[in-house]
């Protein structure tokens, strides 16, 4: 399963079957921007396919710019030790 929680607390979802991959993210974004009106900012984790060239390309094209942006965790955070 891949999900969004939007900033209203509403909570969209897919479920797919197989292990993510390029197709899935990609129909998944896209079925994120469909019909709407207000730019989507998505935080994607470390997984290889969040990172591919492939994702890069689709959201580099123009008509894409002014519906999402993709932001990713870092690959390692220290924790900070106190004391």
């Amino acid at each position: 399963m891949i999900l969004t929680v939007t900033n209203q607390d509403k909570v969209q979802f897919m479920i797919y079957s197989l292990n993510m991959n390029l197709q899935i993210l990609v129909e998944f974004m896209e079925q994120r921007i469909k019909g709407i009106q207000k730019k989507i900012y998505l935080i994607l984790d470390t997984l290889r396919a969040h990172h591919s060239k492939v994702i890069e390309k689709w959201l580099a094209k123009e008509e894409m710019k002014d519906k999402i942006a993709v932001f990713h965790l870092p690959a390692y955070s220290q924790e900070k030790k106190s004391g």
